[in-house]
């Protein structure tokens, strides 16, 4: 009588939070928040990962993960603001003032140290909080705060280190830092917003055929948050003559579909469509253009963006 073969295991004594000295990780886990270990895998049951097997419908994409970037003034926080009971992170931008309501619906966070950011990612992750959405505003000026946090660790072993002047070692540690802490946003079951400035590639007009514009963030964090997110949407501002009164009417736009100058794109369903832009463009617009509810009329939005 043959005995049932015992499946084999993979063993290991490893925490999945790392060395807290580490520049990479920045902060530990909060004192009391439980930290995974994994001791073993019986690779002969995977009931457990079976179960947790689901149909992808636009009813189990529950959460939007986006990026609006753009130049000053031309709505991105407003866009941000339309998003389901948001907290916006603060990060030296101080620019929350158009969300300013007498109820005070909108709650923010000012973000001045990358120790502070930290903290507010293990608080939104132990999902004790109302929140819905997290809004980073700006990932741009977080390169800064973290920049200046990666130097002042360097310089606790460097006495001699120039805070001024950050090290091709400094600008590498930058990009794994943010790379993984906002990679780690975006994982956050709700909805997540990051906002950046925008940078162009030569100082030209916008309208120029040789200028492209995407998200002012480093090349590396640029292209794993492109990756990461469903939207990236640049936001502009364009003016129309109201054939009625004669004056000037402002629109507050969101390009979402790629082209050959603009970094834009969002996920669709298959055989979905979408419009360029999007006139003064709110939460409900975007998830439902991306659940496929939108319907071409021929509307076109004048490209010359300012």
């Amino acid at each position: 009588m043959s005995s049932k073969a015992k499946s084999p295991t993979i063993s290991s004594d490893f925490d999945l939070d790392l060395d807290d000295n580490s520049i990479l990780n920045a902060t530990a886990a909060p004192q009391g928040m439980a930290v995974q270990k994994v001791t073993s895998v019986d690779l002969g049951d995977f009931s457990d990962f079976e179960n947790g097997i689901e149909a992808i419908t636009p009813q189990s994409e529950d959460f939007v993960k986006v990026l609006f970037y753009g130049p000053n003034g031309t709505g991105k926080t407003t866009i941000a603001g339309s998003f389901p009971d948001p907290i916006i992170f603060d990060i030296n931008e101080r620019g929350t003032r158009v969300l300013s309501t007498p109820d005070g619906r909108i709650k923010k966070r000012a973000v001045d140290e990358f120790e502070m950011l930290v903290q507010g990612f293990w608080y939104l992750k132990s999902g004790k909080h109302p929140f819905k959405t997290v809004i980073l505003d700006n990932i741009t000026t977080l390169q800064e705060v973290a920049m200046r946090y990666i130097m002042n660790k360097e310089a606790d072993f460097d006495l001699s280190k120039d805070l001024d002047m950050p090290t091709k070692r400094d600008w590498g540690g930058l990009s794994q830092v943010l790379k993984r802490w906002l990679i780690d946003f975006r994982n956050l079951p709700m909805n997540v917003v990051f906002i950046a400035q925008e940078r162009r590639d030569k100082d030209e007009d916008i309208e120029s055929d040789e200028a492209s514009v995407f998200p002012q963030v480093t090349p590396s964090v640029r292209g794993i948050l492109g990756a990461a997110v469903d939207v990236i949407g640049r936001t502009y501002v364009t003016e129309t003559l109201d054939p009625n009164t004669g004056k000037a009417k402002t629109k507050f736009c969101l390009r979402v579909a790629p082209g050959p100058k603009y970094l834009a794109k969002i996920r669709l369903p298959s055989g979905a469509s979408t419009p360029n832009s999007l006139v003064n463009p709110r939460y409900e617009s975007l998830v439902k253009i991306m659940n496929g509810g939108y319907q071409p009329k021929g509307e076109k939005v004048n490209e010359q963006q300012s």
